[in-house]
This record gives C-alpha cells, structure tokens and sequence, in this order.
C-alpha cells in the first residue's frame, strides 16, 4: 500500500464508549464539548455573547491571537462536505494592536477557533480578507474547515490498497496529504478510531491528478459512509481536530 510511514495518531477516547461505526464492531467515542478555562486577565471583546476568536498557526499550532475583535456572521459544519466561515476582525483605535491583529489572521497561515460558553465550536482556515474599504474599520474574512485543505493536495502519486478496511482507505488519504512537502502537516490533527467492517480494493492513480477531497468523496458515494473535520480541546488545553468517520452514520437525528 503506497501510504505513509508514519503511525496515525488516535483520537482521544479510542476504545472506549462512543457510537457504533459498522458490523465489525468497533465504536468510536461521542462528540463531547470539553470546557476551556479562559485567563481571567483577557475579558470577552464582545461582552454579553458568550463567543471567543482566536488563530493558530497552521503548521505549528501556535497561538497568533486570542479575544480577537471578531464579529461573526456565519460558520457552517456539514457531514461529508466542507464547512465555511464569514466574519470581520474590528479595528480597535490602537495602531499596535490592530498591526498585531491583523498579523494574527494571515490567510493561509492561520487557523480561526470560534467558542461559544467556552466550548469549541467550529475551526477553519482563513482563506482570503476582502479588504474594501479602511473607512468603516472592519476586515471582512472568508475561512473554510480543513477538508478545504484536502481539496488542495493532489495525487501525484499512484495509491494502492488491497483488501483494507475502507476507514483505513479514508484515513491513509489523508495521511498522505499531510505528507505532502513541503509543508503539508497540519498541527494537532488526530484521527478516530475503529473500523467499518467493509473490505476492498482501490487504486488512485497519479495519472488521473485526483484531489485528495475527490478520492475521499469516492468512498462516501460509494459505500455511504460520514466523515467530518471536528475541532475540540484536549485535556491540555491545546486547541485540536480530529477527524471522524462513521458508518452508516456520524450524525443523530434531532433533537438527539
């Protein structure tokens, strides 16, 4: 199997209680909101509503910027599909402060962490800052969840694999886009565990200049399975996300 090397790092929980992922009896552990403890020396920029922005760096996961002056407008999560994010990052008035934001929300270098009551709820790239006007004191941002990245990593290399199980087909995917270089790590990505029970054989070839999403795609329309990038907080503190995969379902119906 043309893969690489390196072991995949589990999600935090493997083995133990969590959803059911196939016939082959594996389950994977729930979606749980850990609680982030905020430093009491940094009050919310938006008093009253409860949200936090703050950007690391993609490669390294370092801390860019934290209570940033974000106004949010939408973040979508999506099973299978790609999440996107709009919002603006406010001037605050200080020259020094506003360079440092502004420095903290680089596309494609930074990562946004948007949290609600202290609970991670979304995490995406910023893609592009649509700079219009400096007169109305915002810098519109578009950002979308690491499955974008995925979209960007091309097969340059034929894949092969025989008779596996199609999560570790799904999980080597993505393994080899992090293994692009240089720079294809993303920092602080973890993967689920478990398997689906199903069994097969598939082959991407170099030739085809496939996308990573698009061979990952192949195995949803295929067999129906559900895969979604979900950002969390380990029990460190470190900001995370793991990706998850399911079969036949990653979601609950409502109101579960």
């Amino acid at each position: 199997m043309s893969s690489p090397t390196n072991p995949i790092p589990l999600g935090p929980g493997y083995g133990q209680l969590g959803r059911y992922t196939g016939p082959g009896g594996a389950w994977v552990p729930p979606i749980v909101k850990e609680a982030i403890t905020s430093a009491s020396s940094a009050p919310p920029v938006q008093p009253g509503t409860g949200y936090r922005f703050l950007t690391t760096n993609v490669l390294t996961g370092k801390l860019l910027g934290d209570w940033l002056p974000i106004t949010g407008q939408t973040f979508t999560r999506t099973l299978s599909s790609t999440g996107t994010g709009t919002c603006v990052l406010n001037q605050t008035g200080n020259p020094v402060a506003d360079a440092a934001n502004v420095a903290a929300v680089t596309p494609r270098k930074s990562v946004l962490w948007v949290l609600q009551e202290g609970a991670v709820i979304w995490a995406g790239q910023i893609l592009d800052w649509q700079h219009q006007s400096i007169l109305d004191g915002t810098l519109p941002l578009s950002c979308a969840d690491l499955s974008n990245l995925m979209s960007q990593r091309i097969i340059n290399t034929t894949l092969t694999y025989t008779s596996e199980d199609i999560f570790d087909v799904a999980r080597g995917l993505i393994g080899y886009a992090l293994g692009k270089t240089p720079n294809g790590i993303v920092a602080n990505l973890t993967f689920s565990g478990g398997e689906s029970g199903i069994t097969d054989s598939f082959s991407f070839p170099s030739s085809q200049r496939q996308s990573v999403l698009d061979a990952l795609n192949t195995l949803v329309s295929t067999y129906e399975i559900e895969w979604n990038f979900r950002p969390y907080q380990d029990a460190g503190g470190n900001f995370m996300t793991s990706f998850d995969l399911a079969y036949p379902a990653l979601g609950l119906p409502f109101p579960q």
